[in-house]
């Protein structure tokens, strides 16, 4: 009876930005039981987002990992994370996700040294390399950050689906 069913699963493997075979079949399962929406969280860094179709007609936005959100750990892949943005049109005859107005704002965690303490959580199209520099991660982990590095993986993982913060104002 609900409008839009959201399911959050516990996946995948750690610091892989690729979903596994089993999240694939898990997703295609949760489609067909009727999730619209599937938020993964467990790999600790971002993997894709994308449609399911299942065998019975059901159709889900999967987006397998976004990552951590607030971090302190020592990879510089699990930095770099994404908001979903989902946007759902509700009508008369139900709830629908706008495809065209869905994606991922990737975001960066920040974090100081010396102690290790959060900072903040930036969206990446404003961080900067000054930031990435200064990064605790280099002092705590032995690594270095780069902002090269964040754009890369950014699109290497999620492609089109990037939504920045500009596009979602003009909305």
């Amino acid at each position: 009876l609900a409008d839009v069913v959201v399911v959050c699963p516990h996946w995948g493997t750690e610091y892989t930005n690729k979903p596994s075979t089993y999240q694939q079949k898990f997703a295609k399962q949760m489609t067909e039981a009727g999730a619209d929406i599937i938020i993964g969280t467990h790999p600790h860094v971002i993997q894709p987002l994308e449609w399911i179709q299942a065998d019975n007609g059901n159709r889900a936005l999967c987006y397998y990992s976004l990552g951590n959100y607030v971090s302190t750990q020592k990879q510089a892949l699990c930095m770099l994370e994404a908001m979903a943005w989902i946007t759902i049109e509700v009508t008369e005859e139900g709830a629908v996700i706008k495809e065209e107005d869905t994606g991922v704002i990737p975001l960066v965690c920040h974090y100081n040294a010396m102690p290790v303490r959060f900072e903040s959580v930036y969206l990446l199209e404003d961080y900067t390399e000054e930031q990435a520099a200064s990064h605790g991660i280099k002092a705590y982990g032995g690594v270095d950050l780069l902002l090269s590095d964040l754009q890369g993986w950014t699109e290497e993982v999620f492609g089109e689906n990037v939504i920045s913060a500009e596009q979602i104002l003009e909305e």
